[in-house]
Parts: structure tokens; C-alpha cells; sequence
């Protein structure tokens, strides 16, 4: 017997029908009837007897159901306690992010969780993907979100949010009339691109093998590990680059940038949260967690 079937037993009670504790339950009518008949045979007792309006407790489901309240009023007590106690003490979590997330969406996203649990003191270490991968295994961080590949059996991956990528170049002519360009206009372009590390650079050389392609079938002009150094160079109109969407947001509605998509490039992104199998999540962390990847909850902005 748990928590679980003395719930759906007073449901039951409560309702004095399967089919309506079933429906408020959001369970199937044989789900519920199993649990109340596998709590019946923990006592060898019936603890209910079918009416014409559906079922009514025996003596026995009388005494028990008394007992079953007594014991889900003391859980939640407890469980509103624990989360008081949580509430008021200091907790520490240690979030490192790739140069993309902890530069642009991750800042919004530790203001809001902040606002929700004020208690949290949150360290927030940024670096390539290649670089916050290697801490996870070695247990460095509470959690991290990255984006690119994560192949690795000891790491666990949890979905956050998806982007894309673009050829990111100046708003001037001939560009702020382009709608597109071709894997072979890209292969004459002077191309800024992120350092060997960077999530960025490995799914756009992902990308390029999907093609039979390489980096160095592209004009690449300068390697950068900042993103807002590649911003301000292209928009000096010194090269272009291939960024997420999610990084230049601003200067594509101030018009500073434009960004095209490449025919035939899939360049789709997706950001994860990831963290040593081993590795055991406080609740501080099990809730941030919460608010970057559940749809309900998601503030990763």
C-alpha cells in the first residue's frame, strides 16, 4: 500500500463512484478498481459494497478511510513543511552554460527563477560547449546547458529549447534585398566562424558533411570565440558568419543585421540541459531545471 492507492481509495469514498473518482483522478475506471481491490487483499477485507448509485463503504472501508485521511493530511503536512524549511534556507547551484546559452538566454532565465526562489545563490560559469561537457564529467557543475551533440552514455540530456542558424551578414546592399543563398555563394563569401569547441561550429560541420562538405571548402577569414566580437566585425562589413537566431535578435530588429537562410543547409539547433548520471540533483536545481525545460513552466528567454 503508498500514498498513491490511499488517495484513489478516498477519491472513491468520496465520490461513491468508480467512474466518477476514475474521471477526477484523470485514471481509467480498471485502473482505479485495481488499486482499491489490491488495498482490500492487503487486509483480506472488502472495503466497499455496490449500490444502485454506485458504491458505498463497508465498516471496515469506514475505519479505513478515517485512517487513509489521517495519514494524507500528515504527508502534505509534512511535504508543506519541508518546502517552508527549503523556502528559507541559502541554496547553492553551480550552472555552467555554453558561450550562446549563458550569453543571451540564460541571464533572463536565472532573473526569473531568481524571483521565484530568491533563497537561490547561483554561480553561472560560461565557456565553449566542448569545455562545459568536460566539467560535467567531471561533476564541476550541478547542471549545464549547452547546445550541439552530446554523445556520451554518462551524461543525461534533457531537451530545453530549439533555435536555428543563419548566415548572419550586414543590413547594406546588396544584402537587405536577399532572401536566400546557395551552398555555392557561401563557398565565396569571407566567413567568420566560432573556435574548435564551440556547439556552434560543430553542427555547422555537421551540417556541411551532410553535403560532402568541409570547412575547408569555405572562405574562412578569421576564427572568434566572442559572439559579439563576429557581431561587430560583420556588421563593419568585414565578413559574415553562420549564428544562432537567438544571438542576434536585437540587431536584426534594430536592423544592424540580417539574417538568410542557406538552400539546403539544415542548420537546426537545439539547446539541452545536461548532467552527470551520477550526479545527485538538489531540489534547487531539480526546480530550475523545471522552469528551462517543462512547457508549462519554460522561461528560457
Amino acid at each position: 500500500m503508498n500514498l498513491n492507492q490511499l488517495q484513489i481509495f478516498c477519491t472513491v469514498a468520496e465520490e461513491k463512484s468508480l467512474t466518477r473518482a476514475a474521471r477526477k483522478l484523470h485514471l481509467s475506471q480498471p485502473a482505479v478498481s485495481g488499486q482499491v481491490k489490491m488495498m482490500e487483499s492487503v487486509y483480506n477485507l472488502c472495503f466497499f459494497e455496490r449500490t444502485n448509485q454506485g458504491v458505498e463503504l463497508t465498516a471496515a472501508g469506514e475505519l479505513a478511510y478515517r485512517y487513509a485521511k489521517r495519514l494524507l493530511h500528515i504527508h502534505d503536512d509534512m511535504k508543506q513543511s519541508l518546502e517552508a524549511m527549503s523556502r528559507s534556507q541559502p541554496c547553492h547551484l553551480t550552472v555552467g552554460a555554453s558561450t550562446v546559452v549563458g550569453g543571451y538566454p540564460l541571464p533572463c532565465s536565472i532573473y526569473v527563477f531568481k524571483e521565484h526562489h530568491p533563497q537561490a545563490n547561483i554561480k553561472l560559469d560560461v565557456a565553449n560547449s566542448a569545455t562545459i561537457l568536460e566539467k560535467v564529467r567531471t561533476a564541476s557543475f550541478d547542471l549545464a546547458i549547452i547546445e550541439g551533440p552530446v554523445n556520451d552514455g554518462d551524461i543525461v540530456v534533457k531537451p530545453c529549447a530549439d533555435d536555428e542558424m543563419a548566415l548572419v551578414v550586414p543590413y547594406v546592399e546588396p544584402w537587405i534585398d536577399a532572401d536566400e543563398i546557395t551552398l555555392d555563394e557561401l563557398k565565396g563569401l569571407p566567413l567568420i566562424i566560432r573556435e574548435l569547441g564551440s556547439g556552434t561550429r560543430t553542427v555547422l560541420e555537421e551540417a556541411l558533411a551532410g553535403h560532402g562538405l568541409s570547412l575547408n571548402d569555405l572562405n574562412i577569414v578569421t576564427e572568434m570565440g566572442s559572439l559579439d566580437s563576429i557581431k561587430s566585425t560583420v556588421e563593419a562589413g568585414h565578413g559574415v558568419a553562420i549564428l544562432p537566431l537567438i544571438t542576434v535578435r536585437k540587431e536584426l530588429y534594430i536592423k544592424m543585421l540580417r539574417a538568410l537562410p542557406i538552400r539546403g543547409l539544415e542548420l537546426a539547433l537545439s539547446y539541452k540541459v545536461i548532467y552527470h548520471r551520477k550526479q545527485i540533483l538538489s531540489e534547487i536545481a531539480k526546480a530550475f531545471i523545471r522552469l528551462v525545460t517543462d512547457p508549462e513552466e519554460r522561461a528560457f528567454c
